[in-house]
């Protein structure tokens, strides 16, 4: 078998799966992650601060929020220590 099958869908196997085969579900996460969040009327965005939003929109949806704090809380720990301003 060529490579280049490899890597492309076996579309009859997922449907016979009943697995999810369009990108609809996909775009709708975007579109509810992503764009109610960023995109509202006179908002802006630093890249920065859009990509730390992002995750976090992602971390609630996934319900991975409480873990993500938690790295977040330890980075900070981190770089405080570094610097040598505990408080």
């Amino acid at each position: 078998m060529s490579l280049l099958f490899l890597h492309r869908i076996n579309y009859a196997h997922n449907r016979r799966g009943e697995y999810v085969i369009g990108s609809g579900g996909i775009e709708s996460a975007n579109k509810f992650i992503c764009h109610v969040r960023l995109k509202r009327s006179g908002a802006w965005w630093l890249k920065e601060n859009g990509n730390g939003m992002l995750a976090l929109r992602c971390a609630i949806v996934n319900g991975t929020l409480d873990e993500a704090f938690r790295r977040y809380v330890a980075r900070d720990q981190q770089k405080r220590f570094a610097l040598g301003t505990n408080s």
